[in-house]
This record gives C-alpha cells, structure tokens and sequence, in this order.
C-alpha cells in the first residue's frame, strides 16, 4: 500500500518542474490556434508520418498479397498510432508526458516482423508478440527510474542526433543515394533541393505562412513531380481503387502462436524504442522549457508509460507497434507549433484516415522527391537539438568519450548495416 502511494505521488502531476516559455515560439504547450490552423499544422505532421506506412505496408506484404488485407493492417495501425499520440498528450492522471509528440509506426521492429513472418507466423502471431512486447516495456518503465544514471543528457543527446542522421537515410533512400540503390533521375534530385529551398525561404519569411513552410515545399514537391514525371507510374488509378469508406477489423493476438526466435527480436527491438522515446521526450521538454538544465522525471516516465500501453493497445488490436514520430517532432521545432492542441486535431484526423482507405493511398503514393525534402528539412533540426542536448553540459574527458563511442558506434552500424 505503501509503495502504491509513494509511486502515485511520484507521478503527481503537481511534482513536475514549472516551465517558462521560450521566446520565439509561434504556439506553446498551452497555445490555441485556429480551427483552421490546428488542421492545416495537424495535416502538415501528418504527411511527415504517412512516410512511416511504408513500414505497416511491408509487413502486411509479407504476409498476404491480398491488397484490402494490407489496407486492413495498415489502418489498424494508424489507429495504434493515435492511440498512442492521444495517450501521450494527455495532462491529467498518472499516464502521458502533456508534451505534443505525434505517433507513428517504430522502424525498430521491422527485423522482428520479418522474422515472425519467415517463422510462418500471420497477423495473430504479430499481434501477440506486440503485446508482450508492450507488457516488457511497461515493467521496463519502473527500471528506468533506477537507470537515470546511466541516461544522462549526453547518452540522450546522442540517441537523438543519430535518430536525425537515420532520417537522412531515409530521406537518401527515397533518392536511391543509399549503398546499392539505383539514384533517381537529376530531376528528382532538383526537386528535392527546390522544396527545400522553398521551405526554407518561407520559414524564414516571419509571416503567418512560416508555421506552413514543410506543407507548402511539399505541395511545391508533388506539383513539379507530377509534371517531370517523378510521380507512382499509376497513383490515380491505385487511389481510385480503394474505397472511400471502410471500417476495420481488429485481428485479435493469438498467443499460443508466439515463436521465441522473433519473441526476443521484439524484445531487442524495445531497447531501442524505449531509447527513442526517451530522447523524444526530453527533446521536446528542452525546447518547451527557457529555464531547462536537465531532465524533469515525473513527466518522462509518464511518457514511458503511455509508450507502453499504447503498443499493448496495439497488440490488442492488430495493429503494427506505434512509437514517436521523431520526424515530426522535428518538424514541430522547425515551424515552432508545440500547441497540444495541434496534437489532438491530429489524433483526430488520424482516427478519420483509419476509416478512408481512398485518402490514405494518397499519403502512401506521395511522391519519392517531396518526402524526401521534408525528411531532409526536419533531420537537420533533430540532429541540432541532439547536439544541443549533448553538450548542455561542460564535456569533461568521460563526457566526451561517451559522445565519441556513441556516435562512432550509431554510424558504424548505419555504414556497415549488413554486419550488424
């Protein structure tokens, strides 16, 4: 009884540090934008997520080639994804940070879906083995209190520089620049730069378009992809394909279909969603807070938790496995719109996309060039505020040799990925 209350006192809303905004911003935490900006900021996040469908879709692939099959999956993973974001934005009770992070679908479990499904395991089997996973992370959420020493900024700062160096990846494999891949045609290299530059210029501008400048590049982006060519061969006929309207059906975890080769993948792969999430969280926090000097506890391990029960409520629905959108994090730092208002517009159109298989392909066939610029553009804010947070404090020779090896260690494997 007595460990139950001091744990409800540890998560108390009134034990967390009180934050002063920064100057700058467009929209704090508490902001209140318009109807008509919230949709229009909450649409603009949602194009950086629909770059992570490519995830949910090659999973599902995997398993079935029935393509209302992969839209089923795809949009009960959607809904995974606005489960967790609403649950992390939530400011009352013992779950979620308050801070605007926007959910997606975890990379970090791609290895481990492949296996399930070489293992020849379906949808019931991921679905169990997600929800496992989520009950691990839960219990792993209690542990990391006790590990807070061996997270500091500097283990943070550069879980989240190379979380932006992994988008720069992404961002080249859309282009065809990674290892092995055949480089798209100079067009479409000269529409990336161009979206860019535009988003660039229009950030910069200090209008009331600034907030707006990733949605207006990429909307630069399709347009000039659509005219040179560089567009999905047959988009328009894909789009009109798919039904306007669809609910989907959960696929409900079967346990007695876990398999302990991909079980332990999953939990490998939870290392690493757990270390995203805490740099997310922090990243966010720091550049909520003027007075920020290091991590506020209380508000991070909520967060954990919110983590946690959203990929168990994933599980239990069918869904891919969410985590933060650390793109779109990015992208909130770049327009400063840290608005939780903008956050739950977004769980809300995420809610409505779930059940619109047409709009959705529309997300999915956005063009290669376009996607690209915007993972471009938001990789080098994430990759600053990692450096940032790395060094907000003097390195001393320890310090730095844990920045070293660290980053050493995240770029071998990113160069060297078929050894790892």
């Amino acid at each position: 009884m007595r460990r139950t209350f001091g744990l409800t006192r540890f998560l108390t809303r009134s034990r967390d540090r009180r934050m002063d905004q920064p100057p700058g911003l467009a929209y704090w935490l508490d902001g209140q934008p318009t109807i008509f900006a919230s949709l229009v900021l909450a649409f603009q996040q949602q194009a950086i997520q629909s770059v992570y469908y490519v995830i949910p879709v090659s999973v599902a692939a995997a398993i079935t080639r029935d393509p209302a099959e992969v839209t089923r999956f795809l949009c009960l993973s959607i809904v995974a994804a606005a489960i967790w974001q609403a649950l992390q934005v939530l400011t009352k009770g013992p779950i979620g940070s308050g801070y605007p992070i926007p959910g997606t679908h975890t990379a970090a479990c791609l290895s481990a879906y492949m296996l399930t499904t070489n293992s020849g395991g379906g949808f019931h089997a991921i679905a169990a083995m997600v929800c496992v996973m989520g009950v691990a992370s839960f219990a792993l959420t209690f542990v990391t209190q006790r590990l807070r020493v061996i997270l500091p900024n500097e283990v943070l700062g550069v879980v989240v520089l190379l979380i932006g160096v992994a988008l720069i990846g992404l961002g080249a494999m859309q282009l065809g620049l990674q290892p092995g891949g055949t480089p798209r045609s100079s067009a479409a290299l000269g529409i990336t730069a161009f979206c860019m530059l535009v988003m660039t210029i229009i950030a910069l501008s200090n209008t009331r378009f600034a907030p707006f400048a990733v949605l207006i590049g990429a909307k630069v982006g399709v347009g000039l992809a659509l005219i040179f060519g560089e567009g999905e061969p047959n988009a328009f006929d894909i789009v009109a394909a798919q039904p306007w309207i669809d609910i989907p059906r959960p696929w409900l975890p079967d346990f007695t279909q876990i398999s302990w080769t991909p079980m332990l993948a999953f939990l490998l792969a939870l290392v690493a969603t757990q270390a995203t999430a805490a740099g997310d969280l922090v990243m966010v926090q720091r550049s909520a807070d003027a007075s920020w000097s290091k991590p506020d506890g209380p508000p991070l391990d909520r967060g954990l938790l919110a983590n946690a029960l959203g990929i168990i409520m994933a599980g239990l629905i069918g869904g891919a496995a969410p985590g933060p959108s650390t793109a779109a994090v990015g992208l909130s730092l770049a327009t400063g719109t840290l608005a939780r208002r903008i956050v739950w517009f977004g769980v809300l159109v995420m809610v409505v996309l779930s059940f619109c298989p047409k709009v959705i392909a529309m997300f999915v066939l956005l063009p290669a060039p376009a996607n690209a610029a915007m993972l471009l553009y938001v990789a080098g804010f994430i990759m600053a505020q990692g450096c940032q947070l790395a060094t907000a404090r003097l390195l001393d020779t320890r310090r730095m040799l844990i920045v070293a090896f660290g980053l050493s260690s995240g770029i071998l494997v990113m160069v060297s990925p078929h050894v790892f």
